[in-house]
């Protein structure tokens, strides 16, 4: 696979993405007045008032962007520094998207499963997601103690138990001030025992002014370490017996894998052949998410060795051709190219040669929080309507700038 030429998609991705949310964003900020109430705030718009607004702006301002979008990549948009000024116009285009994440996801579960790149994505969210005055304070907290939001949960052995000595207490006690409170989850679907890093003491939920089944302003974050495509029986117990019990529902459902299988697999194994087959199995698993749940796909993050870099290419590009084909399901499938991310001009550096600080975290949410607006307005609808609403704005009307939803 040529890497170079495989970049261009992402970047258009990106860079479309925010440009959209820039002009829907834009004009609702200005109608949006919150007040203070409590831990919370008060919103002159419900939240879905709030979500049915964005989807509305894009079919109403979709041919006026098209006609403005450019196609090429500005550095700043993506890797911009957070900006202290008050005004929308000069705020990055993918900064504005977090401006009313925490309305989006009112009242919605998010489901994340895959290895530690998957794992460090937790903090930037909870923190992201968040009113306004609470995000402030976290980040005033995480700014007094040097600390990112990908360091919440470092590296542990596999037989610790004491979930108190799992994270890092300057990132864990901001969040839970602001109202986040966590459980480990220590039962038999938990982990991944046939993976090659094979932890099963690191799953949990965590859940916002109570999760979202015991308040409409509630947020649950669950995640369950899976990092490996081949990993069947951990994927079978999970889906089984964890995940799509009738007492469970996710909205989003996360998934992020390659990297330990590039590292630690053979050759033969990861051909495309094996991996297109153990995609395709995920798939089937994947199908007892109702429609209304959004499925997200992130490729793996570049690494620096070279061997590895090449079998990330070829997952990348099975993952690619999978989800165009629709395998992982038609009108609800988002695929994140984390490669061609943390490939792009001006891409943070790895800290490790595998992993990355916040700012990938950060943009990875901002793209995730705009395409589930318009994902959450369509569920709303039936049939062929609620497909089309999140196919015309994030896929057929972008086609050309390298969306890629399906």
């Amino acid at each position: 696979m040529n890497s170079s030429r495989s970049i261009k998609p992402a970047i258009y991705f990106i860079f479309g993405v925010s440009i959209l949310v820039l002009a829907l964003l834009m004009n609702f900020h200005q109608g949006m007045q919150l007040t203070q109430s409590g831990l919370g705030y008060r919103e002159s718009k419900n939240n879905a008032e709030v979500a049915e607004h964005l989807c509305t702006t894009t079919v109403e301002s979709d041919k006026q962007l098209k006609e403005q979008l450019p196609c090429e990549w500005t550095d700043k948009e993506i890797w911009g520094q957070p900006t202290t000024d008050e005004s929308s116009n000069n705020k990055s285009l993918l900064q504005v998207a977090e401006e009313h994440a925490h309305q989006i996801f009112a009242g919605k579960s998010v489901l994340v499963i895959g290895g530690s790149t998957s794992r460090d994505l937790a903090a930037d969210f909870m923190h992201a997601v968040l009113p306004l005055e609470l995000r402030h304070n976290v980040s005033l907290a995480w700014n007094a103690s040097s600390v990112q939001g990908y360091e919440l949960f470092p590296p542990i052995g596999k037989h610790e138990t004491d979930f108190d000595r799992m994270y890092k207490k300057e990132v864990m006690f901001p969040l839970m001030n602001a109202g986040w409170n966590f459980t480990n989850l220590l039962e038999k679907s938990s982990g991944c025992r046939d993976c090659s890093s094979s932890y099963v003491n690191i799953d949990y939920f965590a859940e916002l002014f109570g999760g979202n089944t015991r308040s409409a302003s509630g947020i649950t974050y669950e995640f369950s370490w899976k990092p490996d495509i081949f990993a069947p029986e951990a994927d079978t117990d999970g889906f089984t017996h964890r995940f799509c019990p009738p007492n469970r529902r996710y909205d989003i459902v996360f998934i992020g894998r390659g990297l330990h299988d590039a590292a630690f697999k053979s050759d033969k194994l990861i051909e495309h052949s094996a991996v297109d087959t153990r995609f395709r199995r995920l798939a089937g698993l994947l199908k007892c998410f109702p429609e209304t749940t959004l499925i997200i796909l992130r490729t793996p993050y570049v690494t620096r060795s070279e061997k590895e870099q090449e079998r990330l290419l070829n997952i990348t590009e099975s993952m690619i051709n999978l989800a165009r084909n629709g395998t992982f399901g038609l009108n609800r499938t988002l695929l994140i190219d984390g490669h061609l991310l943390t490939a792009s001009t001006a891409h943070p550096e790895s800290f490790d040669g595998h992993h990355y600080d916040s700012r990938v975290a950060q943009s990875v949410w901002r793209l995730i929080f705009f395409a589930s607006a318009q994902f959450f307005v369509g569920v709303k609808l039936d049939g062929l309507s609620r497909a089309n609403s999140f196919k015309e704005s994030l896929g057929l009307h972008w086609q050309e700038c390298g969306i890629t939803a399906w």
